[in-house]
């Protein structure tokens, strides 16, 4: 045993070193296998950086780990190390058993990691460290992972040939190689482009701390440690020895604290993309242009609260796109406002195109008036869309006449409350819809509407509802805001000569189609987007202001119910509304109101918030662009219009352009053409800021470009630079932005570009002196950018043997959007793919990346599956292998071709045959899949209206088989109230359609059995069965492998939600990833519909077999003899896997409850289909014909 030190005493009892050992074992946080010291990229990477650096020029990097614990540390290393090259000899594959009493087997490494367990305790810790010592080959390292006086773990990093805990004897060897190393020093200036040299045996020493000659003595410290530690990179800055690392950015690098913010949607088009940003960068302004070019004055408004529309809770939730408001502003989200003018303090309330969830807004005075006396502010939040809104839609476009009778679809809303509010003033005669009987309830309690004209808007039901209680004659007016098949009943609910006012968005937006019969009866289809009156009429708002300051007493425009939220709170405001619960408006307060009601120009402030950065020029300021007219440049200043900057100066070598920008042709690599180009662009206005996009690249190795053209493209990035910075420091006022755009090649290095580096690396210093003198800097290291710039036009070939890949230019720019305000001078960004290590053989290789070509993960692929077992491959047959191909390429077409989507309304038209035509209707059951497009073909073939019936979210509220099949024969009761109609279905509702053939309702049905697993018919299913059978559906043409795969690794999951994602997740995959063409918005959801499905319909088939046991089955049978309609049965199966076709059949029966082929009736018939995917895919052609057949 070695001896252990505690506090600085020495325990040499064996005793004590026993209860020391026993203390470790038993407490968890001693638990050296559960290090996170690994995890600490800021320290990691650094560490690993020097390593990759000092091998420049080894192509492939050998590293041994050390580690008897279950955690590899060598994982988190190769990650750093693959930036740079290959590594080899790594994980797993690799590992060697070791007994640490005996002698470690180690081969030559240039790193060797060794990771401290108490296993490791019992060696003897010198001839240990001899041991790796002579395991490292020459400059090699030693990375080491060691817990001393049990705190907290840290590295002791040493290089081998250099530490100083290596006997002088170590160093006589090292001298022995007479390696003669170049050292590069500079200590003439602080603003230097040194770089990583590249070279075996270069080295540099750049001292930072001085601007004038310094001795460099290597008997002296620190240039003697300098010397030892032998290492390329060493940078003196503040006195201490250092180098540059990059680091990753703090997880909250764009976040501060603000308390001036607004609301706005992210990247994730949902509400959990919804964040608050920093609004004090916002430029105040005084003057705008609207769309037609008018001038409109702005003022300063101090937010108090603002109410949440129905329009922005689609947006966020990406249910539809922004509108034209996007041409003038960042920010859609929010439409009204109520607070305080800064200038006057008059409580006032308005509306404006975006922004409006925040504590300040420059707002347009026009759109804006005071708020009358008696209400609050959240009183009037209330009003202001919900009343503007119908102002136009029912008196300037439906121009609504006292007495008519009218249909307000969703009347508890807000639109619905204010609506109600009008048309009782107006004498008209009302109807309304509500969601839930809470919203009934309130209807009559609050504006005494009648229970027999109060109807459900969660159906279609009240289409005849309405004609019934109007005796046929319908509504003079719908005020629509439904969707879906609730529209196409809404449009049959007026009456001849009527309008259909539609303020709903998402119909228009999905461009619906409606049937043009009914226009003969000459109704007015009138389409509100209230977002085009706000850009266009502005008008609009004194006529509106002064009918609601004229009716705000008499009850025609009063307050509506309203339900407050905190600002902290908006996302769970944004869910509320979602929910359908809500009763009138839904109210996001930024503060508090002040009790006394009479003007305050001293305004709290709002309560501060921790919100993301986000960056706004200012209109009146002038911004430089060198290098303007390049691809980058191009995409950058549209970017910077958006972000509110209007004032460029570009410059150009080029002295023939033309432009609405000012293009400056001054030489900026002079003093006085840098000068020039300041004056020129003082004219315009005051400078806000700077980016420097020149360059020049001469890439070549050194000896092959002359000494003019490697200094051309370092001056380029310098001198221009170097000089805007000399004499803007010379401004009466300080920079906003001064930003550089630097490369990768600057912080990684990359052949053929020290010149271009070099020039970039002197920039960084330069944003690093700005820094310090409190001005502001910034460099960013872009990697490779696709779209335009100077690597546009290469081929992605060239970065496939690298872990880079192409940045988009619209990713550049939101990342520029959040690094030009944090504080650090030198930031990087880049795409970064994280590839796996292949170990083994060149064959292997290459079977691993055909498996991965095959969308096969080679990781998870079991030893037994070989490409041997395929004789095909290995063979060569070239047919096979394309076909196999072709297969796949199939499987993801055909998974792109389905819409996960939970569809709104409750039942689609399938074609364009309209009912009454043709023939009598055909209803399609809901799909597994829950949308349609296994059906199109034959939908199209048919030559009378095909239908289908959608299982809406409403649906999935039942727990129970029998409530599901309860609303479907509602449904159909609704929808054909005579009968006299056909239905398709497979699976679950496959029974739906027996049931209402046996209710007479539905002449035929044809049901399809696509189920194959025993387990089904016999007992009730487990989670993980039904699971199986699920992507069996979902996924029955993904190649076998596939699907294996995902099975098993399913198996190592324990929760069921953990596994559909995993699902959801391999499908996208599957098809090409997030960016490709598969709709996948509700992909996870209609999966848990799918398993609850499956449950429902076990648990009902099983409680059902248990009562045919009995009695009942002779009473089914007789059912089923006195049935008039006739029941198509299609069983798909495959010929070659079937030994007994009357058992098949029979199991058929079986599954869906129909009497045996003894008892049955010529009311049922079997058909027999041979086909090649045994059943599941409905969209196959000869499932399909056949059901088409069955149809005739």
């Amino acid at each position: 045993m070695f001896q252990m030190i505690d506090d600085n005493n020495n325990m040499k009892s064996t005793r004590d070193m026993t209860k020391v050992l026993n203390e470790i074992q038993e407490k968890p946080e001693y638990n050296l296998s559960k290090d996170t010291i690994q995890k600490n990229e800021r320290l990691i990477r650094s560490l690993v950086d020097i390593v990759s650096e000092n091998f420049i020029t080894i192509n492939e990097l050998k590293v041994t780990e050390i580690n008897l614990s279950s955690n590899l540390f060598v994982k988190e290393v190769d990650q750093f190390i693959t930036q740079f090259r290959d590594v080899m000899d790594v994980y797993k594959s690799k590992a060697i058993e070791w007994d640490p009493k005996d002698d470690i087997p180690l081969k030559p490494s240039h790193l060797v990691i060794m990771k401290d367990t108490q296993d490791l305790w019992q060696r003897d810790l010198e001839t240990l460290i001899q041991h790796l010592y002579d395991s490292i080959q020459t400059n090699g390292f030693l990375l080491s992972v060691l817990r001393y006086k049990f705190t907290d773990p840290e590295i002791a990093f040493m290089s081998i040939t250099g530490a100083t805990e290596i006997q002088t004897e170590d160093l006589d060897c090292q001298a022995e190689h007479n390696v003669d190393n170049v050292w590069l020093v500079a200590n003439d200036s602080c603003i230097n482009g040194i770089i990583e040299p590249g070279g075996e045996n270069c080295r540099y020493i750049f001292h930072m701390d001085t601007n004038t000659d310094t001795n460099i003595d290597f008997n002296t410290k620190p240039y003697s440690d300098i010397l030892a530690n032998d290492l390329v990179a060493n940078v003196i800055k503040g006195g201490k020895l250092g180098t540059y690392r990059h680091i990753k950015l703090p997880t909250d690098y764009d976040k501060c604290l603000s308390n001036d913010y607004h609301l706005n949607c992210g990247q994730i088009k949902d509400l959990s993309g919804l964040q608050w940003y920093d609004s004090r960068c916002i430029p105040e302004m005084t003057e705008q242009f609207n769309i037609n070019n008018l001038s409109i004055g702005k003022t300063r408004v101090e937010i108090y609260c603002a109410g949440i529309t129905f329009h922005d809770v689609m947006l966020a939730t990406g249910r539809i796109p922004a509108g034209p408001e996007q041409l003038f502003i960042d920010c859609s989200l929010g439409c009204e406002y109520v607070g305080r003018r800064v200038d006057t303090g008059e409580r006032v309330m308005g509306i404006d195109m975006g922004r409006t969830f925040a504590t300040s807004l420059n707002a347009s005075i026009h759109s804006m008036t005071t708020i009358p006396e008696h209400w609050s502010m959240a009183d009037a939040a209330t009003i202001l869309s919900t009343y503007s809104t119908l102002y136009y839609a029912l008196f300037k476009r439906a121009n609504l006449q006292k007495g008519e009778s009218i249909l307000i679809h969703s009347g508890a809303g807000g639109v619905g409350q204010a609506a109600l509010n009008i048309c009782k003033h107006y004498e008209c005669d009302i109807y309304a819809t509500v969601g839930t009987e809470e919203k009934k309830q309130f209807l009559m309690t609050e504006y005494n509407i009648p229970e027999n004209k109060i109807f459900n808007s969660r159906d279609i039901l009240f289409k005849n509802q309405i004609k019934e209680a109007t005796k046929g004659r319908g509504v003079d007016i719908v005020l629509n805001s439904l969707s879906g098949d609730k529209l196409d009943a809404s449009y049959e609910c007026v009456a001849n000569n009527g309008r259909i006012v539609e303020i709903g968005k998402y119909d228009m937006i999905s461009n619906k189609q409606l049937g043009m019969f009914d226009f003969i009866r000459n109704i007015q289809l009138i389409g509100v987007s209230f977002e085009f009156v706000v850009m266009d009429d502005i008008h609009f708002f004194t006529e509106f202001y002064d009918w609601v300051h004229k009716n705000s007493k008499n009850g025609c425009v009063r307050p509506l119910n309203y339900t407050v939220f905190k600002a902290k709170d908006a996302d769970k405001a944004f869910r509320f509304m979602t929910t359908g619960k809500h009763i009138g408006k839904v109210v996001i307060k930024m503060r508090d109101e002040e009790t006394e009601r009479q003007t305050f120009k001293s305004i709290k402030p709002a309560l501060n918030m921790t919100v993301t950065v986000k960056t706004y020029f200012d209109p009146n300021k002038v911004y430089i662009i060198t290098g303007g007219l390049g691809g980058f440049g191009l995409e950058l200043i549209p970017w910077m219009q958006y972000s509110g900057a209007r004032k460029f100066v570009v410059t150009s070598s080029f002295k023939y352009f033309a432009s609405e920008w000012f293009v400056s042709t001054a030489n900026g690599f002079t003093i006085e053409g840098t000068r020039e180009l300041l004056e020129e662009s003082r004219k315009l206005g005051p400078i806000g800021g700077l980016f420097h996009l020149a360059v020049n690249l001469n890439d070549s190795l050194l000896e092959n470009i002359s000494i003019e053209q490697f200094c051309s493209s370092i001056d380029t990035k310098h001198k221009i630079f170097a000089n805007l910075d000399q004499l803007t420091r010379q401004l009466d006022y300080k920079l906003d932005y001064f930003v550089v755009f630097s490369s990768l090649a600057c912080g990684k290095g990359n052949a053929g570009q020290s010149n271009y580096a070099f020039g970039n690396s002197m920039c960084e210093r330069i944003c690093e002196e700005r820094r310090r003198d409190g001005l502001h800097g910034l460099a960013i290291q872009y990697g490779p950018i696709g779209d335009v710039g100077v690597f546009a036009d290469s081929s992605d070939q060239v970065l496939a043997m690298t872990t880079l890949r192409k940045q988009r230019i619209n990713s550049c720019c939101d990342v520029l959007d959040k690094l030009l305000a944090i504080k650090q001078p030198i930031v990087t960004s880049y795409i970064k793919v994280y590839q796996m290590k292949e170990t083994g053989s060149k064959q292997k290789r290459m079977v691993a990346e055909l498996w991965r070509a095959l969308g096969i993960d080679p990781e998870t692929t079991p030893n037994h599956l070989t490409l041997g077992m395929l004789k095909d491959y290995e063979s060569g047959n070239v047919v096979k292998i394309k076909q196999y191909m072709d297969d796949i390429k199939r499987a993801k077409a055909n998974l792109i071709k389905q819409k996960f989507i939970i569809p709104c309304g409750a039942y689609v038209r399938l074609n364009n045959v309209a009912p009454g035509f043709g023939g009598k209707p055909v209803y399609f059951m809901p799909t597994f899949r829950l949308n349609f497009s296994m059906f199109e073909e034959l939908a199209a073939k048919l030559n009378r209206p095909a239908i289908g019936l959608n299982w809406t979210r409403e649906v999935s509220k039942f727990t129970t088989f029998k409530q599901v099949s309860e609303y479907y024969v509602k449904l159909l009761q609704t929808l054909e109230p005579t009968g006299r109609y056909d239905v398709v279905g497979y699976l679950d509702s496959a029974l739906i359609c027996s049931k209402l053939l046996l209710k007479g309702a539905a002449d035929r049905a044809v049901i399809v059995d696509v189920i194959s697993d025993q387990r089904f018919r016999d007992q009730q299913l487990t989670e993980d069965q039904m699971l199986e059978i699920m992507l069996g559906i979902i996924a029955n043409d993904i190649p076998d492998v596939f699907r294996a795969k995902i099975t098993r690794e399913l198996k190592h999951m324990a929760d069921v939600r953990a596994k559909v994602k995993h699902v959801v997740n391999e499908l996208v995959d599957f098809a090409g990833g997030t960016g490709s063409q598969l709709v996948a918005t509700d992909m996870e959801e209609i999966m848990h519909i799918m398993l609850a499905r499956i449950g429902m319909f076990s648990a009902y088939r099983q409680r059902k077999k248990v009562k045919l046991a009995s009695k009942l089955k002779n009473v089914l049978v007789k059912r089923w003899a006195k049935m008039t309609g006739k029941l198509v049965l299609i069983k798909p199966f495959k010929s070659d896997l079937i030994e007994d076709l009357d058992e098949l059949l029979e199991a058929s029966r079986d599954v869906y409850l129909l009497p045996g082929s003894k008892d049955t009736t010529d009311t049922i018939h079997i058909e027999l289909v041979d086909s090649p995917t045994g059943g599941v895919d409905l969209m196959a052609a000869e499932i399909s014909e056949m059901i088409g057949a069955a149809l005739k």
